[in-house]
């Protein structure tokens, strides 16, 4: 289990995806087509529901990991498909999309996501704290928890 919003969670070995899209927010197609041009191999097909891909854009680099690729995809959109959908009680719009452009090649294959020591960490921890990003502890302290239940860390 895994999420397209970590670049380090593989994604290049797909052919065909379906993408049930709908109830998805711009931020986050956004991401998704990031995701694909970042890793999906040409010729790849994308089908999404009631939201195109963003067709064209950058991939960032990545902060902290010099290696990750960066730099331009492109997606095209090859069909808009309307038919009627149960889930939505109406009429929905499918979206064929094949993917034209990415950074496959240089993505080269599944990558490990670079650790930090626990002394880098802590000092982020407390840069964040300094600086006032870090403003709602609860949230923190149930991430941490959520992290440290996912890693089997003992409680």
């Amino acid at each position: 289990c895994g999420s397209f919003t970590n670049a380090y969670e593989y994604l290049g070995d797909i052919d065909c995806a379906f993408v049930f899209s709908s109830c998805m927010k711009p931020d986050l197609v956004k991401a998704l087509s990031i995701a694909i041009g970042r890793q999906c191999k040409p010729g790849t097909i994308i089908i999404t529901t009631e939201f195109p891909l963003f067709l064209r854009g950058n991939v960032d680099p990545i902060e902290g990991d010099e290696s990750m690729p960066h730099g331009h995809y492109e997606i095209q959109l090859l069909e808009k498909i309307d038919g009627w959908c149960w889930l939505l009680g109406g009429k929905s719009t499918a979206y064929i999309h094949r993917v034209k452009t990415s950074l496959w090649e240089d993505y080269a294959g599944m990558r490990e996501e670079p650790q930090l020591s626990l002394e880098e960490e802590a000092f982020r921890l407390v840069q964040s704290i300094e600086s006032g990003d870090l403003t709602d502890t609860k949230e923190f302290l149930r991430k941490v928890r959520n992290d440290m239940v996912f890693n089997c860390v003992p409680q």
